[in-house]
């Protein structure tokens, strides 16, 4: 059988990312830096309020803050355009307006032609009255969002021990209150109509940490209003591709965590089949004594048996995080081409994510034999029945993709599904 092996970027015409606060205790770095690994832009832009030097603290400033860093001139290294439009908690740096390096400069808005529409970028905060006339009340909302975010941070972590799911009291606020819902729509509608006057067709901001694509509509006209979030409380992007926009959301569920890599058999390309899992990720570990394996596999190099030292396929591997480099022996694969091609067996498999039980029905009673491969890609149940079973949560007890096959007299068929907890 022939392997590839593939962990693709996704590509990106242009990214827009802002309200980041590095620096503050409130920042989701890590989870920031992932985003950024698995992108493949051709242009970002840092919408303001990057660095936030209002709140900056060098006990926040973690190792991911300087990953995010490193991230980003690894892109501007490789030809990618990186704009730094300034905001309000990095005001600091407009004393460095219009500096133009190879790749990357610093300026308070951008314009753009985006395939005949225009589209312009800035970051907001000079359309902000409180920013203009009460900044002492503004630093002082600010001191107040941050101890709002700590108190938040330790409840998600009592959360998170008790297998809730986390919460945002900021965006409660936000939507519950209406004096902040009206604060947020006069600010796009300001917005909109100043973009509409000059005849853009987008009008991008950051500022108020929410994100947002609509059409906006006044009399004089109309507009694309978008807004790119924060990674704060939202963790959200904004990505354009294909002539359109959309929201990326960074996916806080905990099954992004439950990495690895999947090969495939494509020995017939027209019909490519599930032939492994790999992963060193180890559930009983503690990441933070780097004992629970590392998810981020950054290099692949396939070594196929006549190249290799033990004359079986090998797959080296090095991981970003952990800055290790791990050998696997590519064994027999769990589902040949040969019973691939094969005829295969109609069935059901619902619920699908499931955070209880899976069944599996068949749309007959012949006697079929079911195999379940967990996320770490190890055989956990074996049984034959027919019509209908049901697995439960003694067996999927493991959140993630799980992989199943069925085989019955030459026909089979494999899929997955997910358990979430």
């Amino acid at each position: 059988m022939n392997f590839v092996i593939l962990v693709k970027r996704r590509e990106l015409d242009i990214v827009v990312i802002s309200d980041t606060h590095l620096g503050t205790i409130g920042s989701q770095s890590k989870e920031l830096h992932k985003y950024l690994k698995s992108i493949d832009p051709k242009k970002i832009i840092l919408n303001g309020d990057i660095i936030d030097v209002w709140q900056f603290s060098k006990r926040n400033w973690d190792k991911y803050h300087t990953k995010i860093i490193g991230q980003l001139l690894k892109f501007i290294s490789k030809g990618v355009e990186v704009h730094y439009i300034v905001g309000n908690h990095d005001k600091s740096f407009r004393r460095f307006l219009n500096l133009e390096l190879d790749g990357f400069k610093i300026s308070n808005k951008l314009k753009l032609d985006l395939d005949g529409q225009k589209a312009w970028f800035f970051h907001g905060d000079v359309f902000d009255v409180t920013m203009q006339h009460s900044r002492w009340i503004t630093r002082l909302g600010g001191y107040s969002y941050d101890a709002l975010i700590f108190l938040n941070s330790t409840m998600n972590r009592i959360l998170t021990l008790l297998g809730r799911d986390k919460i945002s009291f900021s965006k409660i606020v936000k939507n519950k209150v209406k004096a902040a819902v009206s604060y947020i729509n006069k600010f796009e509608v300001t917005v909109a109509e100043i973009a509409i006057h000059n005849n853009y067709d987008y009008v991008v901001c950051g500022h108020i940490h929410q994100p947002c694509i609509k059409t906006i509509t006044t009399k004089k006209g109309s507009v694309q209003y978008l807004n790119s979030g924060d990674w704060i409380e939202n963790l959200t992007a904004l990505e354009y591709k294909n002539k359109a926009w959309t929201i990326f959301q960074y996916d806080t569920s905990g099954l992004e965590r439950v990495g690895g890599i999947v090969s495939y058999g494509i020995t017939d390309p027209t019909n490519p089949t599930f032939a492994n899992y790999i992963t060193t990720r180890d559930f009983g570990g503690n990441p933070e004594e780097g004992t629970s394996g590392d998810l981020a596999p950054e290099g692949l190099a396939f070594i196929p048996s006549i190249q290799s030292p033990n004359n079986k396929a090998l797959l080296v591997v090095t991981f970003e995080v952990s800055g290790s480099v791990s050998i696997f022996e590519l064994g027999q694969p769990a589902v040949n081409v040969e019973e691939s091609t094969q005829e295969s067996i109609a069935l059901q498999v619902y619920p699908n994510p499931s955070n209880t039980d899976v069944t599996f029905r068949l749309n007959n009673t012949e006697v079929t034999e079911l195999t379940i491969y967990n996320p770490m890609g190890s055989i956990i149940h074996n049984h034959q029945f027919n019509g209908s079973t049901t697995l439960g949560q003694d067996i999927l007890n493991t959140a993630g993709v799980h992989f199943y096959q069925l085989s019955n007299q030459g026909k089979v068929t494999t899929g997955k599904f997910i358990i979430t907890k």
